[in-house]
């Protein structure tokens, strides 16, 4: 988190290693052998940031919008092998981390929450419920090169500064 003017290559360099070519590079080694196997599904986890704009934080941003580019890419290359690719778009979570930058006044817990249209953040199970969805067989065959987002309604809602 930054601003922009100030970010520096390195800290660029290191988000986009780590959140867009991390996810490519798994996404080919596990699509390679779902291919071979003909079957198989890839969620990949991108953020409502994909979508909506949160100022300071250019890098994330940017990462998250070419992790949902890459899916839909992958999913119209694989899907003549069986393979599904997706991606989920959590909204605010309260995670570990999110949890941290509230106890370290980065994150204004009660203004996320006022901004939420269900007003209240995101559950970890949630979202793993959202990838469990996308990952099976049975409930999500005919799903691919999507992407949902699971954020309480925020980014219908759209951006406000809180």
């Amino acid at each position: 988190m930054g601003p922009s003017i100030d970010f520096s290559e390195s800290d660029w360099r290191r988000l986009i290693d780590v959140m867009q070519t991390g996810v490519f590079f798994c996404s080919q080694a596990f699509g390679r052998q779902m291919i071979a196997a003909r079957r198989g599904a890839i969620v990949n986890i991108a953020s409502m940031n994909a979508t909506v704009a949160f100022p300071m934080r250019l890098a994330y941003n940017a990462t998250k919008a070419a992790v949902v580019s890459m899916t839909q890419v992958l999913a119209i290359e694989w899907a003549e092998y069986g393979v599904r690719v997706n991606a989920i778009g959590p909204g605010v979570t309260k995670t570990n981390l999110v949890e941290k930058a509230i106890q370290q006044g980065l994150v204004d817990e009660a203004a996320y929450i006022e901004r939420t249209p269900q007003r209240r953040l995101g559950r970890p199970e949630e979202i793993a419920k959202a990838v469990l969805f996308l990952a099976s067989e049975e409930d999500s065959s005919f799903v691919t090169g999507t992407f949902l987002i699971v954020d309480g309604g925020w980014s219908a809602y759209g951006y406000v500064t809180a």
